[in-house]
């Protein structure tokens, strides 16, 4: 275990808290995670330089994006509708009659189009 990066998300969290239950009781973790820690510790965070010059600070590459929260909401409600109810508009009989359906299940409905659940990340 050299760095961070191999562990994702709430992942990372875990091993930083293991990490700081071990700094206060070794004894507190398995063997195996306190052999790992011996050899490691978490990178250092910089502090921020308080006596620079605004001038002398690097600007930020991008900007990050602006997050859309409540289009994103709308997409995750959407996401529960096809779960729970897909099903209603599923093509099953084989006569062909049309699936009964549900206006939960239309795009428009929660204000968001194909566009931006394509610009949503994955996983």
């Amino acid at each position: 275990m050299t760095d961070l990066s191999q562990f994702y998300g709430p992942n990372a969290g875990y091993v930083l808290e293991l990490y700081e239950r071990y700094k206060q009781d070794p004894a507190s973790v398995d063997a195996e995670t306190r052999a790992a820690f011996e050899r490691w510790a978490p990178p250092e965070t910089p502090a921020p330089a308080a006596s620079t010059p605004a001038a002398a600070q690097p600007a930020p590459a991008t900007p990050a994006p602006e997050l859309d929260v409540t289009r994103t909401v709308a997409a995750a409600r959407l996401i529960r509708y096809i779960r729970e109810l897909g099903h209603l508009d599923a093509q099953i009989d084989p006569l062909g009659s049309a699936p009964p359906g549900d206006l939960g299940l239309h795009l428009d409905i929660h204000c968001v189009d194909e566009a931006f659940l394509a610009s949503l990340p994955s996983g």
